[in-house]
């Protein structure tokens, strides 16, 4: 019955385990692979994914998951491997979280690029350059209603360095699966995710897909004899990004699972799906297994107290930017509008008397000006012998006169927009 169901399960698991360690698990590529819960800290005191990826754009780290970009607009980020692949063969399980407040209107997507780059670049096509050399697999939620026949969920772009979006584009290849999820559903929760698997065998690519995380997967799209140089990928690196435009979400990376052999991947998912937090030790005596249950339950309270001091210096941070907030307002609202007017009334009475001394210094100046202008002309008309010189003179005076005049009523104009 039961007893005997769980026996062939433990055999079934066993099984597979022992594949895994004739096969090797030093077929997993760790250097391209991550998972949470992720606790490195670089030197600025900064949470990042591990010391093999880098950071770019809008990107965050978070103790569960990585934040390419917030929902909102106009927001890129990436994540980029330090490594390159080294293998020509590799396999891939991604798993993300695409979600956001909008019912009807959202973008823009998820990419996954495996490409001859060692560093990422920001470009236009899904927060990377168009011209590339290796595969970018696209997860687009944004639909673009004039172009809606071309449009797949899932889009698959190959490139040898030299092809247009356009020329990559001409033939589409891809699939439609429904991977986005609506946060202000009661029904959302934090473990929805999407999984993708990819199996690269040198020109040959498989993509398939756990759409809503159930362990079921359904092949989107096989290419094979892709148009790339021999050994591509020994010299690719892995990166993921995610965009919003006018539209916008959260595109969240949860973990990242590189093989360099497929059965391998396929064996590792497995155990992985069967696997228990906790498993029952059934063959172990019966100290042994109270020692384990102890050991266990110890480490959960470990865990729970942490939790709880940890939410309580969140919380208690958080009370403290609320009350200082508080407190600003508070002083705000308390000021009285009297008071207001009163040092409004002493402001404008002491900017008066200072445009007013500045008036005086430029009527002053402009009155040594001419006066100086007077005595050099009448010296050099004096010089030159030359008479009758008032009229010439009188003329001269009454143009300089009238800049003088000018030039003042624009300094009051001005002063006057100042008040205003």
């Amino acid at each position: 019955g039961i007893n005997n169901k769980f026996e062939m399960m433990n055999i079934w698991i066993c099984s597979i385990a022992l594949v895994i360690s004739h096969m090797g698990m030093g077929e997993k590529l760790d250097y391209l692979s991550f998972e949470p819960p992720f606790t490195d800290v670089d030197n600025s005191g900064t949470r990042m994914i591990s010391r093999d990826w880098r950071i770019s754009g809008s990107t965050s780290v978070n103790s569960n998951f990585v934040r390419l970009t917030p929902d909102k607009q106009s927001k890129k980020g990436a994540i980029w491997s330090r490594k390159s692949l080294g293998v020509p063969t590799f396999s891939i399980i991604l798993k993300f979280r695409i979600s956001g407040k909008g019912k009807v209107f959202f973008g823009d997507g998820v990419a996954l690029w495996m490409v001859q780059q060692g560093y990422y670049t920001e470009g236009d096509l899904h927060g990377f350059p168009e011209r590339f050399t290796g595969i970018g697999i696209i997860f687009d939620t944004f639909k673009n209603t004039e172009h809606i026949s071309a449009h797949r969920d899932v889009t698959v772009l190959v490139n040898d360095g030299e092809k247009t979006y356009e020329m990559m584009t001409s033939e589409v290849q891809g699939c439609n699966a429904n991977f986005r999820y609506h946060a202000e559903r009661a029904d959302f929760a934090v473990t929805d995710a999407t999984r993708a698997k990819i199996i690269v065998e040198e020109n040959n690519i498989t993509i398939s897909l756990d759409p809503k995380n159930t362990g079921e997967w359904t092949e989107c799209v096989s290419l094979r004899n892709i148009a790339l140089p021999q050994e591509w990928a020994r010299r690719a690196h892995i990166g993921v990004t995610g965009t919003t435009g006018q539209l916008s979400d959260n595109h969240d990376v949860i973990s990242m699972q590189t093989y360099s052999d497929y059965q391998v991947m396929e064996a590792h998912d497995a155990v992985q799906e069967t696997k228990k937090k906790f498993e029952g030790g059934s063959d172990y005596p019966v100290r042994d297994r109270l020692q384990r249950v102890e050991d266990a339950l110890n480490t959960v309270f470990d865990k729970m107290d942490f939790m709880d001091h940890h939410l309580e210096h969140k919380l208690v941070t958080l009370e403290e930017h609320v009350s200082s907030m508080q407190h600003k307002l508070d002083k705000l609202e308390s000021i009285d509008p009297s008071q207001m007017d009163d040092k409004d009334s002493k402001i404008s009475e002491a900017l008066e008397k200072s445009l007013s001394k500045v008036d005086d210094k430029i009527a002053d100046a402009i009155e040594l000006k001419i006066q100086a202008l007077e005595a050099a002309l009448e010296t050099k008309i004096r010089k030159l012998g030359i008479s009758g010189w008032q009229l010439p003179f009188s003329i001269l005076l009454l143009v300089v006169l009238g800049a003088a005049v000018a030039l003042v009523l624009f300094y009051q104009r001005l002063k006057k927009m100042h008040m205003l």
